[in-house]
């Protein structure tokens, strides 16, 4: 019981640094603070044979996918040694480090069983459902009193997507900062209202959660984010797709062969189209990656250092293959990919359906997101830190049904 306390805990308080983004470092305190927390009892846990055992039992199952973890911490520290303002980018170096470090190395140690990772999607599910009910009555309010607490203004619906040009939208953020945020967490919480449909017998409770994907839908699109109203068609349908069982292997092959193109085209240098349907979708966006491919290329080597991206481009890249590699260096993202890819490998539908594809969902939903936004990896942006840990709660759970024998310690 006191290890899901903590998982709430941590699920809940890596909200804080998108609620005040921009804010001081103090924002990424409670975070840290229950990661710390759940390490302790972690490691208070380990003392138990029969979970070192199975930390064993994971730890050899997932062997590959850890030590590129290893792999690109000490990458990104290499990295930040050899470039300006070194204590800045050690700091974040240093977060990102304690991060990826709990997540894949200890917190397998409290998800063992089936009904531990359902856990996980039931809180993402509930913390979506009370942002979305809180930013709904925001919106409510907004009419009947016009309070502004919780809107970040009224725009046209065209200036994000260039279709019904008269249409008016009140856009809102909720408890967040910016509309984005609010909108990425739509969008990575709502696989956790379908897999929940998937696992409930009884109509009534079917009838339930697909209302409430109907407020996720409202509360996503009045968010007006592109990357994140994408992210969520593709997630619905993929869904549908995914009832013949041939597409779950055609969505793990597409989604490999994406993450290599992307990662060739970067190291290649080669520009976005700066015309067509990615320009007119995107904007601005397409520029900031075409500069950051310029700056790639001056410093693949070692990066330009994490701190320092904003400075060159006045904002982030807003593409995360991107951020590593103008960040840490080419080898960061080679390591990066090949985390992703060795990954999906592993999403295998014969070990459990239904886990598998929220798995996928949640990887497809997180592949179009980190697309158009800067998700580091490690970081505590919501569709990032989401995503991992969904991704290893699924390898802790899918290791303790392999049949392979554990390795010697």
């Amino acid at each position: 019981m006191f290890g899901k306390i903590l998982i709430v805990s941590i699920l809940l308080t890596s909200l804080i640094p998108s609620i005040s983004l921009g804010g001081s470092n103090l924002r990424y305190l409670p975070a840290f603070s229950a990661l710390f927390l759940f390490a302790l009892y972690s490691l208070f846990c380990i003392r138990n044979g029969e979970n070192r055992n199975y930390l064993k039992n994971y730890l050899y199952e997932n062997k590959y996918i850890l030590l590129i973890v290893i792999l690109y911490i000490l990458m990104i520290y290499f990295s930040s040694f050899n470039v300006v303002e070194i204590n800045k980018n050690l700091m974040l170096v240093s977060g990102i480090s304690i991060i990826l470090i709990v997540i894949h190395f200890l917190f397998p140690v409290i998800l063992q069983k089936r009904e531990d990772f359902l856990f996980i999607p039931k809180t993402l599910f509930l913390i979506g459902l009370l942002n979305s009910t809180i930013a709904i009555i925001l919106f409510i309010l907004n009419k009947i009193k016009n309070t502004q607490y919780g809107i970040d203004g009224i725009q046209l619906f065209s200036a994000k997507f260039a279709i019904l040009p008269e249409l008016e939208v009140t856009v809102l953020k909720g408890i967040f900062s910016n509309p984005n945020s609010l909108g990425m967490l739509m969008a990575i919480v709502f696989p956790a209202g379908l897999l929940l449909i998937m696992e409930t017998k009884k109509l009534s409770s079917k009838l339930m959660l697909i209302s409430c994907l109907f407020m996720f839908l409202f509360t996503l699109v009045s968010s007006l984010s592109r990357a994140s109203i994408l992210a969520t068609t593709i997630t619905l349908l993929l869904f549908i797709a995914l009832r013949a069982k041939l597409f779950f292997t055609i969505i793990r092959i597409f989604i490999i062969v994406f993450i290599s193109l992307i990662t060739f085209l970067i190291i290649s240098g080669v520009k976005f189209s700066s015309s067509g349907t990615l320009k007119i979708i995107f904007g601005d966006r397409v520029d900031l990656w075409n500069r950051s491919v310029e700056a790639i290329q001056d410093n693949m080597a070692y990066g330009i250092g994490l701190s320092n991206i904003v400075k060159l481009l006045s904002h982030a890249s807003h593409n995360t293959y991107i951020e590593i590699a103008l960040g840490f260096g080419i080898s960061a993202l080679i390591f990066y990919s090949l985390y992703l890819i060795v990954s999906i490998l592993k999403v295998k539908l014969q070990k459990d359906r239904n886990l598998s594809i929220y798995t996928l969902l949640t990887f497809s939903s997180f592949s179009v997101l980190q697309m158009f936004e800067t998700l580091q990896f490690g970081g505590l942006s919501i569709a990032n830190f989401y995503f991992l840990i969904v991704l290893v709660s699924y390898l802790s759970i899918s290791s303790s049904l392999s049949k392979s024998r554990l390795s010697p310690f």
